[in-house]
């Protein structure tokens, strides 16, 4: 009798030890779980990944950075207020198109300094899905900066019909989601290979010297500094 109470007794504990084990697996997971939710991002950027400015982004803050892409230039500074991204890389102006419209507004809006900067050259690409070719595109989206600084060769093919998208590389996702030839998008050869886009016209570009300026944008800490500040 006694055996048999010893035998229930030590079954007990073992399934009290599996428990305890579950649990302990369930709290490292929810552990794990918390860190990423309050991960904090290296760098926030505007645009999906292929985007200029997530280009931009690993050259100044390095290419093993964690970036934060966001849909608008107003969630990137959002996300840099909120502690959400140490830093943000933003585009402040273009050879072509010239300043990028409601930047400047944003960073004197807010706590930040500009901590660095870089000037990349910008060379678009036409991209499409399978099939599509330059006769049969009707539609081309992109951000209006990137449309703004391809105007010739649009203004060469009056059957394509520019459509503002809220970044180059969001927009060749879409077309390739789309899978229609009627549909293309203006966009680097990188956001091309990224979403298994298909070129069909390089250096779209107005001019073959397209460069865009980059700021890198951190909190303020009670520093200001204005883009005019930085360039005298």
């Amino acid at each position: 009798m006694r055996d048999k109470e010893l035998e229930y007794r030590q079954r007990n504990i073992d399934r009290i030890d599996r428990t305890i084990a579950a649990l302990v697996a369930e709290r490292v997971r929810v552990t794990y779980e918390i860190a990423d939710f309050l991960a904090v991002a290296d760098a926030a950027y505007q645009g999906a990944p292929g985007a200029f400015s997530e280009d931009a982004a690993r050259e100044l803050v390095g290419a093993s950075a964690t970036l934060l892409p966001c849909a608008s230039l107003a969630q990137v500074f959002d996300a840099v207020a909120t502690g959400r991204a140490r830093s943000a890389v933003v585009p402040v102006e273009n050879s072509i198109a010239g300043d990028v419209p409601g930047c400047a507004d944003l960073i004197a809006g807010h706590d930040v300094r500009v901590a660095g900067e870089c000037v990349r050259l910008i060379r678009h690409a036409l991209v499409g899905s399978a099939g599509a070719t330059v006769e049969s595109i009707r539609t081309v989206r992109s951000h209006p900066i990137a449309l703004a600084q391809c105007l010739n060769f649009l203004r060469e093919r009056p059957w394509m019909a520019p459509v503002d998208a809220f970044d180059t590389a969001g927009a060749v996702a879409e077309v390739v989601a789309a899978g229609r030839p009627d549909l293309g998008a203006i966009a680097s050869c990188r956001a091309a290979e990224l979403y298994v886009a298909v070129i069909i016209a390089n250096d779209v570009q107005d001019r073959a010297d397209n460069r865009t300026r980059f700021l890198l944008v951190r909190p303020g800490d009670d520093v200001h500094m204005t883009i005019e500040e930085r360039d005298t």
